[in-house]
């Protein structure tokens, strides 16, 4: 596979951009008090508040063989699509979970199933994601480039949140 031209490169870059700002986005409308609201409505108790929390950070672990097996695939893009597509479609049965008529345990576990996975999805992808915009930026253009990613994904965020 022959490395991208420059123009493709800095769609690819300008894409990320994007995917960043929707990403936090994203994260900012279903994690945390929305999160915490959305358990209490189905009625889970802080005990399941405390699990749906902790399940993330606890998968972070999975960042260590993602990043080992990513490194074997030949198109970090082929790699890290399909985890970040599954990120985002776990997330749309949840939108119905009020609406069915079923006790409020396998709402609340069916929730727990869908964040687990859909944050082991991500969690898979995320160090190959993040070496992949590496090596298309140069060195010398790499703080200045997640710099300002980061500030636009920060204020999309801070914008979706309130």
């Amino acid at each position: 596979m022959e490395p991208p031209n420059r123009l493709q490169t800095l769609r690819t870059l300008r894409f990320a951009t994007l995917d960043a700002a929707f990403a936090t986005a994203f994260a900012t409308l279903v994690t945390g008090a929305f999160l915490v609201g959305f358990v209490r409505y189905l009625g889970g108790s802080d005990a399941w508040v405390n699990l749906l929390v902790a399940l993330p950070s606890m998968l972070g672990v999975l960042q260590i063989p993602g990043a080992i097996w990513g490194r074997g695939v030949e198109s970090y893009k082929r790699f890290v699509l399909p985890g970040a597509l599954i990120w985002r479609l776990l997330y749309l049965p949840l939108v119905a979970l009020p609406l069915l008529p079923l006790p409020d345990t396998w709402r609340l576990t069916f929730l727990a199933v869908c964040v687990s996975l859909a944050g082991a999805a991500v969690l898979l992808v995320n160090p190959i994601y993040n070496d992949w915009l590496a090596e298309l930026v140069p060195p010398s253009s790499r703080g200045w480039y997640f710099g300002r990613r980061q500030m636009i994904a920060t204020a999309v965020g801070a914008l979706a949140g309130t």
